[in-house]
Formats: structure tokens, sequence, C-alpha cells
């Protein structure tokens, strides 16, 4: 099953999550797992301990898709697959333009040049997040024209080389989400397990076909933060083509779909007026008691030291905690 929640920023996404997790671990239910991107995965894990308490760790987890890739493989015993490190690709590739380079329309002189070598791997691990693999790289050469139609034969010819060196020198990191999604399937941690995937803004086309396949034998919460998933504003129009696709895809499996919207505290008040309105104009007025100031200074040094002084007075007298203050400039230079 997929359920997709949706809603503003701050309007209580993650406090669902967080309650139906907390509900997991009082009934002593495990299989609670929690998908975040890896740089939020610390914050996450302390606003679930706090949530849970010390027995959160029994039921649930945090994870993100690295971290789930590395736990499904010890569980199916495909953890002995060796990953190379940046400087073992860059290896890699240089056999590989070795092994093909008289093949080459394009690419050929990368083997004299480290930094070609290094803007190569980039645009094929793209390639690999995207879900191209040598045969659809090849399909869309033949439907291009010109140096563009070389540039992917010869990308194509690459993937083809390395795919064939990964048995002997090691496999690219990129491909940890292709091998779990054939894994997920074999997976008794995730059979029947609840997953739930939060403070994504998109997904790379790896990452949702690891959903598409989670929710084939466990039901999976994805929140999004947008407006509306049929309209809105064009700041959250990735996370509307998100929906859409998880959507559309979910019907192409028969998967049944739920979508809950959370509505925001305070909604239709000042602050959506001044969102609505920051990069236009309008004739309306509101009062915003006091939420916003606007305020002039004789100089960039003078609003330097007024925004200095103003954290420290929130941080000193009100409580707040740096975290919890932002500055937000046109450039820092």
């Amino acid at each position: 099953m997929l359920r997709i929640i949706w809603g503003r920023a701050g309007a209580g996404k993650t406090g669902v999550v967080l309650s139906e997790l907390q509900e997991r671990v009082a009934a002593r239910r495990g299989g609670g797992f929690l998908i975040v991107p890896e740089q939020y995965s610390h914050e996450a894990e302390r606003e679930l301990a706090m949530r849970c308490g010390d027995t959160a760790s029994l039921y649930a987890e945090v994870l993100s898709f690295t971290r789930l890739a590395h736990r499904v493989a010890l569980e199916t015993g495909q953890s002995a697959r060796t990953y190379l490190d940046a400087g073992g690709r860059l290896l890699q590739l240089a056999l590989a333009l070795e092994q093909v380079w008289p093949s080459l329309r394009v690419y050929g002189a990368a083997r004299s040049s480290p930094e070609l070598m290094g803007k190569l791997l980039s645009a094929l691990s793209e390639l690999r997040f995207g879900g191209a693999d040598s045969a659809a790289i090849r399909a869309a050469a033949e439907k291009a024209r010109g140096s563009l139609a070389d540039k992917l034969s010869d990308l194509a010819l690459l993937r083809e080389a390395l795919d064939a060196m990964e048995s002997v020198t090691g496999a690219d990191p990129a491909s940890r989400l292709e091998v779990l999604i054939s894994q997920i399937p074999r997976s008794r941690m995730l059979a029947g397990a609840g997953v739930y995937l939060d403070g994504f803004t998109d997904f790379t086309a790896q990452e949702r076909a690891v959903v598409r396949a989670l929710w084939q034998v466990c039901d999976v919460t994805v929140c999004l933060t947008c407006d509306g998933l049929s309209d809105g504003s064009e700041v959250f129009s990735a996370a509307r083509r998100t929906a859409a696709r998880f959507r559309a895809d979910a019907a192409a499996d028969g998967a049944e779909v739920q979508v809950i919207r959370v509505p925001s505290p305070g909604e239709g008040g000042v602050m959506d007026a001044l969102e609505a309105h920051l990069f236009g104009w309008t004739e309306e007025v509101f009062d915003a008691g006091g939420a916003v100031r606007l305020v002039s200074a004789p100089g960039l040094q003078a609003e330097c030291e007024l925004a200095a002084a103003e954290a420290l007075r929130l941080a000193r007298e009100e409580g707040c905690r740096w975290r919890d203050i932002a500055v937000a400039v046109r450039g820092f230079e």
C-alpha cells in the first residue's frame, strides 16, 4: 500500500509519522523504518528517541537509502559485494578507456586527462541514478543527432565496458540501489513492515524504483511538502511531480493509494499571504500583528549588526536556539 501525506512546511507531517512509530514501539511491534536523507539521519534519530523513549531502537529504526541497502544486503547474504571508492572508480574508468578508446568518437582524449575522466564518471553516475543502462543510452544515441549522438554512443560503450569489469575490479557504488531493488522481495525484515519516507523534496529514478519495490511487500508512507497536489506555487512543482509519478506507478501495480492532507496551524493567516505575494505585487493589505517588521538601515554593516543583535536578543531573552534562527541574504559576499 502507498500512502501520501502532504502539507505545508511545519504542518505536522513528521509528527504524524513519529506518532505512528510511537504506537509501534508502545505495542512492541517491530518493522518500523523511517527513511530520511543522509544529512538528516542524526536529527531524525534524536527526534525518534525523544518521542519513543529508550526502547525505540528495538522496534523502529532510522535509515537512509544507502543504509537500507546495506541492511538488506546483510540479511539476504549479498554483503560480500565489493564497491569501489572514488580512486578505484577512476582507475576502473582508465582501464575501460584503454580497452575501448579506438571506438570512441569524442572522449578518446580522456585517456590522458584526469579532469575529463572525472567529468565522465560524474556523467555516468548521473545516468545510473536516472535509471539509464547501456541499452537505454545507446537507444538515445540512435535517436539523437550530431555531437550529442556521438557523446551518448561513447557513454554507452564506456558503461558496457565498466559493467563487464565489475566482477573483477569491483562494483560502482551508485549501483547499490539497483541491487537493493532485486533483494527487497526476498527480505523478511521488510515483509509487512511500515516504511516512512520523510524529508525528501524529490527522488531519483533509482530511489523511485526502490519505493515502488517496497510497496509491493509492505506499507509505504511518503511525506511531501507542497501546497496542493494538482496545482499551486511553482516552488513545490518537484513535490507535485513526485506525487503524480508515485500515484501513476501505484495504479499500474494495482496498489492501494491513500492521500492525506495535513492542514497548517493558523492556515490562511498573514504568513500565508506573505508567502503568496513575496515575489509579486498585490493591492491587498494585511495586518501582520507584529509577525513581520520592515526595517531600513543606512548600510550593509548596519543591517548585519541589527541582525546579529536581534539573534542575540532571541537567544538570551526568549530562549531560542541558534538552529531556530535563520538569516536570509542575497549573497554572503
